[in-house]
Order: C-alpha cells, then sequence, then structure tokens
C-alpha cells in the first residue's frame, strides 16, 4: 500500500481519483475517499527524463486501471473511510 502525501508536495505531475458525489448537475470529488492506483501515480524532480511524455503515460495508464477495476476500487474506497 503506498503512502498518502499532500496533494502536489513535492512532484510534477500526478494523477489521482477520488470517489464522486452527484451534487445536483455536477459530481464533486470526496477528497475523504482517495481510489487507490498502481504503481506510478506521481513523477517528482528525482525522475530523470522526458517529463511531458511519461506524464502522459502515467495519466493515461491510471484511466485505464479505474475504467476496467471500477466497482472493486469503488467499493475499496468507500469501506476503507467508512
Amino acid at each position: 500500500m503506498r503512502v498518502t502525501t499532500e496533494i502536489g508536495s513535492r512532484r510534477w505531475y500526478e494523477t489521482m481519483a477520488f470517489v464522486g458525489v452527484l451534487d445536483d448537475k455536477y459530481i464533486e470529488a470526496d477528497v475523504s475517499k482517495q481510489v487507490d492506483l498502481t504503481d506510478e501515480w506521481c513523477i517528482t524532480g528525482d525522475t530523470c527524463g522526458d517529463w511531458d511524455d511519461r506524464a502522459e503515460i502515467m495519466h493515461e495508464t491510471q484511466v485505464q486501471h479505474v475504467q476496467l477495476h471500477f466497482v472493486d476500487l469503488y467499493l475499496a474506497a468507500m469501506k476503507a473511510k467508512s
């Protein structure tokens, strides 16, 4: 399990996902219910390479992970914060 840190703390790029709550016609993120993502979800200044291209790949990988495992990730996030 990864360690949760402050959003944006010493990171250049990051992808995070949260359970959403329907509020009228908008879906608002409930930041108390973060969804666990796969290995690389952030890129720090310590990481070498082409950050823009790596960030795009990292983000698309996480989006695909959430799409493929949506129900399990949602239930785990709801259980973790209940």
